[in-house]
């Protein structure tokens, strides 16, 4: 066996590669939906601060509706008055006289109208304004809600990620595992050449506490041998 073969080395390289495309690709995602959170999220809560009686027209919108609205009511005065005038004026076939104050009247029921209507149509874009304002108000709520699942894809891209990295590593360590083959036998071989060099070690030692141990006992046996000796001499001389 000489090392990784050169498909499990193939292998690897190509699961370290897609491992980095992953990695970027999660990298892009991100940053695609963060960018789109931020972008969002400023006038959401705006919104949502002001509450459900909050104005929904922009100024723009709402002056313009108002300024519509009071020429379509001076139009309607006008045009009421002439109404008014003309009927008045037709009294008898216009060949009658019209009753004192009679056409003064009829004009001023017609600018009252008009006033009415103009007034009916002001409270009702204040109402509309309103009503958007509560309900841009509701959706936002809404949308704050639901803004973090933008981010859906990316926490799935980066699942992506992570699972071609944890390959990619386990491709490597094929690779490493292939490639150094022979630590496994060289350790073993250490530790036997340890192992029979210990006990060579603890059997010299061994050795040597039985000769020591002999000698000391031979030691004392001629010592207590020439003890009796000399005592016995010694009795024979008295």
């Amino acid at each position: 066996m000489c090392g990784a073969s050169s498909g499990l080395k193939a292998a690897a390289s190509a699961a370290k590669t897609l491992a980095a495309d992953a990695a970027s690709e999660a990298k892009t995602v991100f940053g695609a939906a963060s960018t789109v959170f931020n972008n969002l999220i400023g006038g959401i809560q705006r919104i949502v601060t002001g509450g459900a009686s909050q104005q929904g027209m922009s100024a723009g919108e709402f002056n313009a509706s108002q300024a519509a609205i009071t020429q379509n009511t001076a139009a309607l005065a006008r045009n009421l008055k002439g109404a008014a005038g003309s009927a008045a004026a037709a009294i008898g076939g216009g060949n009658a006289v019209t009753p004192a104050g009679g056409t003064q009247a009829a004009v001023i029921a017609a600018e009252t109208a008009a006033a009415e209507q103009g007034a009916n149509a002001q409270n009702q874009l204040v109402q509309k304004d309103y009503d958007i304002g509560r309900e841009n108000f509701w959706k936002a709520t809404q949308t704050e809600e639901s803004l973090p699942n933008v981010f859906n894809a990316a926490t799935s891209s980066t699942s992506v990620a992570n699972t071609t990295q944890e390959s990619s590593l386990k491709a490597q360590q094929a690779v490493d595992t292939a490639n150094n083959w022979w630590q496994p036998m060289v350790t073993a071989a250490i530790g036997g050449i340890s192992s029979g060099i210990g006990a060579s070690l603890t059997g010299g030692a061994s050795l040597a506490a039985k000769v020591a141990k002999g000698a000391t006992n031979a030691g004392g046996a001629f010592a207590n041998g020439g003890a009796s000796a000399v005592a016995a001499e010694g009795q024979g001389w008295s």
